[in-house]
């Protein structure tokens, strides 16, 4: 038997590294069936749209995988159309209990609006990391002013439709997108602002 990785089809991994916030990322980014038209009309997905919506997820380590495919799934049943998935997460080797740790560390600085030096002490007992909170606006600057040029100059992307996407910490950071830069996501059928908060 022979055995490889697991990989999603239609799926790419880069890493990125930022100027605001000094760290690397793990930029996971799925393409819809249908993002490069196949001819084949038996296919779930004959017509490929010009412009694609973006979901841009935060914890990518832990979600890409689970929602890229229900975004798909979704699109297969006529609920949405499919779209672009940019997962943002943490460089990880192949020891899963210090991926998990790097990332629950790192996620706790990127996510949180304010410095809170008692939660930084518990989490560097918890995750045994440096851990700094209150990175949030730094982490959005780095999805404003680098990613999502990367993303909207290299596929087809629609600029009206990125949508943001994030779980618990994740939630909270989404919210806080929302406050400071209102008008960067939106949703997939309408012009007014949203943000995904997934919990």
């Amino acid at each position: 038997m022979t055995v490889k990785q697991a990989t999603i089809l239609a799926s790419e991994v880069r890493i990125m590294k930022s100027e605001f916030t000094g760290r690397k990322y793990r930029i996971s980014i799925a393409l819809p069936y249908a993002y490069l038209k196949s001819g084949d009309e038996s296919s779930p997905f004959p017509k490929s749209l010009s412009k694609w919506p973006v979901v841009y997820l935060t914890d990518a380590n832990w979600y890409f995988g689970m929602v890229t495919e229900i975004a798909r799934s979704m699109a297969w049943c006529g609920a949405t159309t499919d779209a672009i998935i940019v997962g943002i997460g943490y460089p990880q080797g192949k020891d899963p209990q210090k991926a998990w740790n790097d990332s629950a560390a790192w996620r706790s600085s990127d996510f949180t609006p304010v410095n809170n030096k008692e939660d930084d002490q518990d989490d560097v007992k918890r995750w045994k990391r440096k851990v700094e909170s209150g990175g949030a606006d730094k982490f959005l600057q780095f999805i404003k002013q680098e990613l999502i040029p990367v993303i909207e100059s290299e596929f087809k992307a629609d600029p009206k439709r990125r949508i943001l996407a994030g779980h618990s910490l994740g939630g909270l950071f989404t919210a806080f997108a929302l406050f400071e830069e209102p008008g960067l996501f939106r949703k997939l059928h309408r012009r007014k602002p949203l943000i995904a908060v997934w919990r």
